[in-house]
């Protein structure tokens, strides 16, 4: 379109200089390639913008088809929003709508747009989904008591945080997802407005509904992938960095450090009697050890660079300046909520387990060392009351040694339910599923946890 207005430009001003009467190359060149078809249509299409989202309208759908129409054009030609886009005769929201939904190529269009307007352009963008679409339309939904309304809306919301690349909207969407606070959390503390809807999420998590709760783990998990220097602060380490988990008493860390390593007390936390996977034919800690390393290697890659500089590369033993004394740990809403969840991993379907670990495991491994320490380290000395992912697995385990005896044949049985998880069996069903299902993954996840400790310590052996 650029080219075809420049073209025209070109041959109108030699038409002026040599003014001859008679049919010329501008004249040749307006009927050959239609440029008065063209005119006439983007006004006709300006005009129909305009129309739309009138007051009163009953055409909602035939103007959405419209804008669609219209975008699919803009985005194949960029240049167009040069014609389309005239503030004095376009209505404000038809203009800001049409350039949300090409908004997310405008950082495509370089050779058009600058990089001073593509800014402007993703601030006015960002701050238009905040308001009309985040805060008007979303959020009502997301904070309805039907549960039909409330899934939709956090599977919309998580494809949103899935597709999103700009950087002005991921801290939009980080703010309306999680407000603003940066103090560690008080269990006891009421919440405003800013923090409502966070505390709702992260509680959906441990709905009644499975799908409902697995739709805002998954929620959390996109979240987790961005690169954002809000969203792993916000939901963990505020609480984590004042280290309230540790306890004063004497060898508190001093002796952690074993020649066994984290990894393989992972390893050895289910007991020999209830493991399965060796009696399969399947992948072992081997390939664990490759995934471990992809993943730690993605969170590393979506580390932001401008994430608090005061993370310390190894962490000191504990002091009363650090650790005070009468100081109640509270290891914050989302971590709770995550630990209440497993906890309950054995009675839970294994769908919604899956959905659980794979979004500890991604926690576990940020290059972090308070996460480190907190969530793979099983020699630290705690504070009574707190728990770490390692205690909460024990107290599993512990559960687990007294449920399976009532189990009749238990290996046999965990053995047919491996191959049926790995067959994709959902038909048929054994005696005890959920239960053997439970068991199966726990030993899974602590192959994971081991060796997502065991990459760590190897990347970074001079850390906790």
């Amino acid at each position: 379109m650029e080219g075809m207005f420049s073209k025209l430009t070109s041959l109108f001003q030699q038409a002026l200089e040599t003014a001859v009467e008679e049919t010329g190359p501008c004249l040749e060149y307006l009927l050959q390639h239609k440029v008065l078809e063209t005119l006439c249509t983007l006004g006709k299409a300006q005009k129909l913008i305009g129309l739309c989202a009138a007051p009163g309208s009953e055409a909602e759908k035939e103007e959405a088809q419209l804008l669609l129409a219209v975008c699919s054009q803009v985005k194949r030609d960029p240049y167009l929003l040069n014609y389309v886009l005239k503030r004095g005769r376009v209505r404000q929201k038809a203009h800001e709508g049409l350039l949300l939904l090409v908004g997310l190529q405008a950082e495509d269009s370089g050779e058009t747009l600058t990089r001073r307007t593509r800014l402007v352009l993703a601030h006015r963008l960002s701050g238009c989904v905040h308001q009309l679409w985040l805060t008007e339309a979303l959020l009502p939904q997301l904070m309805s008591t039907g549960e039909s309304a409330v899934l939709l809306s956090t599977v919309v919301l998580c494809r949103a945080v899935q597709a999103v690349r700009s950087a002005a909207l991921l801290d939009r969407l980080v703010l309306f997802l999680l407000g603003s606070q940066s103090q560690p959390e008080d269990p006891l503390a009421t919440h405003d407005d800013g923090q409502a809807l966070r505390e709702r999420l992260i509680q959906q998590c441990d709905h009644i509904s499975e799908e409902i709760s697995m739709a805002s783990l998954r929620l959390f998990e996109e979240l987790l992938r961005k690169p954002h220097g809000d969203i792993l602060p916000n939901l963990v380490l505020r609480n984590l960095k004042p280290r309230l988990y540790l306890s004063l008493a004497p060898a508190a860390l001093d002796d952690r450090h074993t020649d066994s390593g984290e990894d393989h007390d992972f390893l050895c936390l289910v007991p020999q009697e209830v493991k399965s996977s060796q009696l399969v034919q399947e992948g072992g800690y081997d390939s664990y050890v490759l995934d471990a390393q992809s993943l730690c290697e993605e969170c590393s890659s979506h580390a932001p660079q401008d994430w608090p500089e005061d993370w310390p590369e190894d962490l000191p033993p504990p002091s009363s300046s650090s650790v005070a004394e009468g100081s109640v740990f509270y290891e914050g809403h989302f971590l709770q909520v995550l630990f209440d969840r497993l906890g309950r991993l054995l009675e839970q379907p294994y769908d919604l387990n899956l959905q659980l670990t794979s979004v500890v495991s991604r926690l576990a491994a940020f290059k972090h060392p308070v996460l480190t320490e907190f969530l793979l380290d099983p020699y630290i000395t705690l504070t009574p009351g707190a728990r770490t992912l390692f205690t909460v697995l024990i107290r599993v385990i512990g559960e687990l040694m007294q449920r399976v005896q009532v189990v009749p044949d238990v290996s046999d049985r965990l053995i047919r339910v491996r191959q049926k998880l790995l067959d994709l069996d959902q038909h048929s069903r054994e005696e005890h599923q959920t239960l053997l299902q439970g068991i199966i993954l726990l030993e899974e996840f602590c192959k994971e946890l081991a060796a997502i400790a065991f990459v760590k310590l190897t990347l970074d052996p001079d850390g906790p």
